[in-house]
């Protein structure tokens, strides 16, 4: 059919049961993706699941799953995206006791430039926003020499990404009710081969500047 500025909906999964005060809410049916893929030895199930899960309160929302299982197992929920626009991208393998590379949650490639904009209006900033908790949960206070996040760089030495720089975000001395001490660290990599990432420049919870090598006035 031809396109015209309205749209109109051509499939709607929907849950009919209408949500009460004893069942606050009622989840919508599941859109399910399945492929397998063979591990060497067998064949392998591989599901992805699109859901709305609403919340109750006086002006409700909800939030869309994409949820992920291998051979029937419970589902995971690497990432969800809620009716504010706040996407959140799961990753269970969280920086720990070194600044070191743990994987790619969200990538963005092409093949000129790739940039990330966060515009701020009416008064706001844009931010580059890092958190951290412990636990599964993630509501397990942090302790000293945590890594609350990095930035790092890679250039390509003809076969796979090899690390280039580190500026990491530490938790260091006393944490306690509004209260988390920090330093940053910032790494070089070495002329070798491999590279081996190199502590260059603290600057520390006293905002003091620690230098690794000696200082070159130029």
């Amino acid at each position: 059919t031809a396109l015209t500025t309205t749209s109109t909906d051509a499939a709607i999964l929907q849950n009919t049961t209408a949500a009460t005060g004893a069942a606050t809410l009622q989840i919508s049916p599941r859109i399910r993706l399945r492929g397998t893929a063979w591990d060497t030895a067998a064949s392998q199930t591989l599901d992805w699941a699109i859901e709305n899960l609403p919340a109750t309160a006086a002006t409700p929302t909800s939030t869309l799953k994409f949820i992920h299982s291998l051979n029937g197992a419970a589902y995971t929920t690497p990432m969800t995206l809620t009716d504010a626009g706040t996407v959140s991208v799961l990753r269970s393998a969280l920086i720990g006791t070194s600044p070191v590379d743990n994987g790619t949650p969200l990538s963005l490639r092409s093949s000129s430039s790739v940039s990330a904009y966060f515009d701020g209006f009416n008064g706001t900033y844009g931010n580059f926003y890092f958190r951290r908790a412990n636990g599964a949960s993630g509501t397990t206070t942090v302790v000293t020499n945590d890594y609350l996040g990095a930035i790092q760089v890679a250039g390509y030495d003809g076969a796979s990404y090899v690390n280039a720089g580190t500026i990491a975000f530490k938790a260091v001395g006393t944490i306690g009710s509004s209260r988390v001490p920090s330093q940053l660290e910032f790494y070089t990599y070495t002329d070798a081969a491999p590279s081996v990432q190199t502590l260059a420049l603290t600057l520390d919870k006293t905002q003091a500047a620690l230098f690794a090598g000696k200082v070159t006035q130029y």
